[in-house]
């Protein structure tokens, strides 16, 4: 080969290698940004989901406990016992959302909660909020054995959404009764809840409410439906169906 093909030879390599080289170097800076903005992202994704916690476990709790001082501060006027129940109760809420706080904080979910019998948990809990406001509560529970055998997941999840739905009612509803039913069939959970209160106009609820972006967004990630109905003055529906597998 002659001398001056073989240099050419050798400046084509040397070329193709700087360009090579180029190449490398951009697509490792191309990755490194990728990188930082799917850690971006994912820093932003669990703020939201903290913050959801924060405002469906607090929130809850808070709402008892403004609700339950609003009471006390009615009633002490005419009944000491009932002063001294409200005050229990404002006492062991804020006891809750101390203990609600230190789990999301540690990302425990739960994990320490032993549940005997889930159902009966879900109605003593629910109960106890509707009572201050002398809301009546009728419920429906099928299949229960399942339902406490379902993932602990799911049952955390189940436990917010009705805690958000509770919310609601005690917040803008004016219900003078809650109805919740629950079963099981295809290996499907199905939450019926509805309230006879005042209702609302669910288009503009969905956009300015943050309890029930919250409640869609939560059944949106357990890969379930939800279907809401609400009439102005004489209540509303939620129908709700979750698959008791996670995926």
């Amino acid at each position: 080969m002659p001398i001056r093909q073989f240099n050419r030879l050798v400046d084509i390599i040397e070329e193709y290698a700087k360009e090579l080289q180029e190449k490398v170097i951009k697509r490792t800076k191309e990755v490194g940004l990728l990188q930082q903005e799917n850690i971006r992202l994912r820093v932003i994704e669990e703020k939201e989901r903290i913050y959801e916690d924060l405002h469906d476990s607090l929130g809850a709790r808070l709402t008892n406990i403004f609700i339950c001082n609003n009471v006390a501060k009615t009633v002490g006027r005419k009944s000491n016992y009932k002063l001294k129940d409200m005050l229990e109760r404002i006492g062991n809420n804020c006891q809750l959302a101390i203990k609600d706080l230190k789990e999301i904080i540690f990302g425990m979910q739960y994990s320490d909660r032993v549940i005997i019998d889930f159902s009966k948990f879900i109605v003593f809990n629910i109960k106890k909020r509707l009572s201050p406001k002398n809301i009546a509560f009728d419920y429906r529970i099928n299949d229960a054995e399942e339902l406490n055998s379902s993932d602990r997941d799911i049952r955390f999840e189940i436990e917010k959404l009705l805690q958000e739905l509770v919310s609601n009612v005690l917040k803008h509803s004016n219900a003078r009764k809650v109805l919740l039913e629950l079963s099981i069939s295809d290996s499907e959970l199905n939450i019926y809840f509805s309230d006879d209160g005042i209702g609302f106009d669910f288009p503009k609820e969905i956009r300015q409410g943050l309890g029930l972006k919250n409640i869609h967004n939560r059944v949106e990630w357990l890969r379930g439906n939800i279907r809401v109905s609400s009439i102005i003055n004489e209540g509303s529906d939620f129908t709700i169906t979750i698959p008791l597998k996670l995926s």
